[in-house]
This record gives C-alpha cells, structure tokens and sequence, in this order.
C-alpha cells in the first residue's frame, strides 16, 4: 500500500521524543547507564540476575518440551476438540485476565488492598507499567475466550495459555520465597494463595487436556 510508510510515523516521533537527549543521540554511555542502574536495582533487593535467570529456567523448560514434544498426535498443527476440561480451563483463565484486567485499570487501590500489598507510587513509570500489564490480561482474556468458544483449535494454541500459566506459577513460587530476588521481605500470603492456587490449578488441567485431547481428523473437519 503506497500510504503504509506512513504508519511508522507515530513509531518515531515517539521515539524521538521519549529517547532523544538534546544532541538528539542515543549513544552507548546511555546504555551503560541503563545496564548500571538494573545490576543496582537488583543489589538493593539482595540478589542478582543470575537469580531471576535461574528461575526463569521454569517457563523456557516447559516452553521447549513442547516443542520438542511436538510429533505424531502432540504434532502442532493437529486439530483437536474444545471440550470438558480445556474448555473449562481457558473459561476460568480468561475470566481471572478480564478481572485482573480490570481492576488494574479501574480500581488499583482495591486490588492491592485485597493482597495486601503496599500502594504504589503514583509516578510516570507506575502509570506505564499498569496500563501495559492491564493491556497483556485483557488480551489473553480475549485469547482464551475465543479458544473456548471455538469447537476445534489447533493443538499449538492450546500451549499458549499453558506456558503463561506456567510462567504466572513460577512467579507466586518468587513472591512467596524471593530471598534471593529482594532481600527476604516477604509478599502478602494472600496473593500466593489466591493467585498461586488459581494458577496452578489451571497448569494441572491444561497439562490433563494436552495428554488427553480429543483429536479431530482432516476428513472430520472437511464435513463440518
């Protein structure tokens, strides 16, 4: 299309604006700056990022199986049924990411106060930050609605709710022992067990439904 270039536009002048100092340059001692105040941020909490790469070993484990798992009837691109347990699963996932979703946006006060957790700063980085994690749930709100409304997806689509489940689980697992990530102060009980149980819950099923998922044939599908 002759008038898609012009659709990059927003794209720089953001850029321009948000990282452009006044030689209107974006050099390396920046860079370092930014690299400096990550390795700080994570010495203030006592810990490192060996640590948050150690535990992230948990979503990229369960990530690569399934990939390397992917042959004959786990193969990706076999259809199979949304039905029973799947369906149930990505039902209850999308509606904990609309409520997440939501709350995030509309009533931040009242989702910390349920966890018991601190208040956030209201500063430029917090608005960011929230908006961008309320925009992550409400799409894999809508993700999971629409698998489960779908009566066959491909197998591929199923592993996406699964590993994201799988990463959520891996982050309770920090909140409730990250003495290596933040020095031993301890995350309110009620967001691990609410959260964490949700979650975990949810990795059970869907790990059921991928070993135990009806398949759908070629043929099966062409009649409908």
């Amino acid at each position: 299309l002759p008038w898609a270039p012009l659709l990059s536009v927003p794209a720089v002048l953001t850029y321009n604006h948000v990282f452009a100092d006044t030689d209107a340059t974006f050099n390396s001692e920046h860079v370092k700056s930014v690299v400096e105040s990550l390795s700080l941020e994570y010495d203030a909490h006592g810990g490192s990022v060996v640590a948050c790469a150690l535990h992230l070993i948990m979503p990229w484990s369960a990530f690569l199986v399934l990939i390397v798992s992917a042959r004959g009837r786990y193969a990706m691109n076999v259809h199979v049924k949304v039905q029973g347990v799947l369906k149930r699963s990505l039902t209850l996932h999308a509606a904990a990411a609309f409520l997440y979703s939501l709350m995030i946006e509309l009533a931040p006060q009242l989702l910390t106060a349920m966890f018991g957790l601190k208040q956030l700063p209201a500063t430029d980085t917090v608005f960011v930050m929230k908006t961008a994690f309320a925009d992550l749930f409400f799409v894999l709100g809508v993700c999971c609605m629409l698998m489960a409304l779908q009566d066959t997806v491909p197998r591929w689509t199923t592993w996406v709710p699964l590993v994201q489940c799988v990463y959520n689980v891996m982050n309770d697992y920090r909140w409730s022992n990250h003495s290596s990530v933040s020095g031993g102060v301890a995350v309110n009980h009620r967001l691990n067990t609410v959260d964490g149980g949700i979650f975990v819950s949810l990795v059970i099923s869907y790990t059921y439904a991928h070993f135990n998922a009806v398949i759908v044939t070629d043929d099966a599908r062409k009649r409908k």
